[in-house]
């Protein structure tokens, strides 16, 4: 198995990429319950803002992995 570091990078001009993972997460706090509706909203209302000024950036730990069996059939 190959496995290497993979980071998610998105930078201030990265508008759609940042606005799918805030959304993802977003959905994925209220879903657990972390966070209340409202407070999910006022959260991601702050962060759509700063993506839309061009102030946000984001780096999301991510690792690929290769496995090929060791023997064939």
């Amino acid at each position: 198995m190959v496995h290497t570091t993979s980071d998610w990078v998105m930078g201030p001009d990265d508008f759609d990429f940042q606005a799918k993972v805030l959304d993802g997460w977003a959905s994925a706090a209220h879903e657990v319950g972390a966070l209340s509706f409202a407070d999910t909203t006022a959260w991601l209302t702050r962060r759509r803002g700063a993506v839309a000024a061009g102030l946000s950036s984001l780096s999301v730990g991510h690792v690929d992995f290769f496995a090929m069996p060791s023997a064939t059939r």
